[in-house]
């Protein structure tokens, strides 16, 4: 399973080929034209998964080795093996758990038995960007279009990671444009531009790119908070908080999304009584966080509610006798 995380790191990976398929290729991989050919034997290996996804094609299981990594290789004319989906979702549970050395061994196993699929080159193309080996992880990642038949929203998706990974944020771009061009459902691919474009404080062109996210898969955590902070950046608080309404009833343990929430209906819309309530869903928050606010939650929950009491109108001040004055 790809997952994107551009604010803590923009990574994580897949990376290295079978010993034979390096051997056959060791001119290294063009990808220029597509090949019709190569297209037609690897449809079967692409055709339910689509170009934008492997979760589509494969749950994340257990990192390890199953007994089907020492099957033989399988004939062309066999087809696929029986066993590919599943050494694919044991490849997306080692991509979860960053554990590059199993990934490594599964993608060797994947293209050893099913030449002509492409996923052994592009699930090694990360043990490879994972353990910052960058040029091997892009000569694996341009294995894995040549054995798709040319250009794929998914595999230059990775190679633009790659490009970021070696601070080459210009190139990165121009391979993520292109891989949500291809495909426009690349939703990790529009995730990643909006964040870019959030963070030199591009806010409408952020907005778009978190958008196209959401129309695809809209309960997409990262782009339903980053769209929440372009419209509060763009002067619509009350979009702002219902986008992160929405992020949180989903999510309620996430301390940071509360504090922006609370901080929106303080500061913005002026509505004590749903910050009030939002310092306080912050507050049941905090135990099951290691995030913690800047300043002190309690404190700030008795200055909103002391601020909601009603005011108590002074007493009229009793008239006194001025003794100096005498009544006669």
């Amino acid at each position: 399973m790809m997952h994107l995380q551009v604010r803590k790191a923009f990574a994580q990976t897949l990376g290295a080929i079978a010993a034979l398929s390096l051997a056959a290729c060791a001119g290294g991989p063009e990808t220029k034209k597509d090949d019709a050919a190569a297209a037609a034997r690897s449809q079967a290996f692409m055709d339910k998964v689509g170009t934008y996804s492997v979760d589509a094609l494969a749950e994340a299981k257990s990192c390890s080795v199953p007994a089907a990594a020492d099957k033989p290789a399988m004939a062309k004319e066999a087809g696929p093996s029986k066993e590919w989906k599943t050494l694919l979702g044991h490849a997306n549970g080692c991509v979860k758990a960053r554990d590059w050395k199993t990934l490594e061994t599964l993608a060797n196993a994947i293209a050893r038995i099913d030449i002509d699929s492409p996923w052994g080159a592009y699930y090694l193309s990360v043990a490879a960007e994972g353990t910052g080996e960058f040029q091997r992880a892009m000569w694996m990642v341009d294995l894995a279009q040549k054995k798709a038949g040319g250009r794929s929203g998914l595999f230059s998706y990775q190679k633009g990671r790659i490009f970021l990974a070696m601070k080459e944020t210009t190139r990165a771009m121009k391979e993520i444009q292109g891989a949500v061009a291809v495909d426009p459902r690349l939703v990790d691919g529009h995730v990643y531009l909006a964040e870019i474009h959030h963070r030199d404080q591009e806010h409408d062109k952020a907005a778009g790119y978190y958008q196209a996210a959401l129309q695809v898969h809209a309960s997409n955590y990262r782009a339903l908070t980053g769209l929440a902070e372009t419209r509060l950046a763009l002067g619509d608080g009350k979009a702002a908080a219902e986008l992160y309404e929405k992020a949180l009833a989903m999510k309620s343990s996430d301390v940071r999304a509360w504090t922006r929430l609370a901080f929106i209906y303080e500061s913005v819309q002026k509505s004590p009584a749903q910050a009030l309530s939002a310092y306080k869903n912050l507050r049941s928050a905090l135990p099951k966080s290691s995030d913690k606010p800047d300043f002190d939650v309690n404190a700030k929950i008795k200055t909103i509610e002391e601020s909601m009491q009603p005011r108590v109108p002074a007493q009229a001040s009793t008239q006194t006798v001025d003794e100096n004055k005498k009544v006669k």
